[in-house]
């Protein structure tokens, strides 16, 4: 069992079959949310696979200006007060808060098993 860094296709490229049911941890898949549905379809109509941390890097840009709307302000530490208050913030990925460290407050994490050349299947 591995972490997150093979959850992309490129993991099977190299390994092949030799790592089919291979377990790792991933966050649960942000492309299985309807809040994506609208990035999912911009992404598709310029030909690119959304897969990995493609909607992740999507859910910080709209965290970062939800940080500046709230704080009225650019400025980093601004954005960070404005979202460590445990206020909810809509992302691609559903909803999600920060404590005052800016950790992600209840974050969602699958085992996923690659299988025969396929995507990975959560569990």
């Amino acid at each position: 069992m591995t972490g997150d860094s093979i959850a992309t296709s490129e993991f099977w490229e190299i390994s092949g079959p030799a790592d089919k049911g291979t377990p790792f941890t991933f966050p649960t898949d942000p492309r299985r949310s309807p809040t994506a549905a609208n990035a999912l379809e911009q992404f598709k109509a310029q030909g690119f696979d959304s897969e990995g941390f493609t909607l992740f890097s999507y859910g910080v840009v709209q965290a970062i200006a939800e940080g500046i709307k709230r704080a009225s302000s650019d400025d980093p530490k601004a954005i960070v007060k404005a979202l460590e208050d445990g206020k909810s913030v809509e992302t691609v990925m559903g909803p999600v808060r920060f404590d005052s460290k800016g950790d992600i407050l209840d974050p969602r994490y699958d085992i996923n098993i690659w299988s025969a050349g396929h995507a990975p299947i959560a569990k």
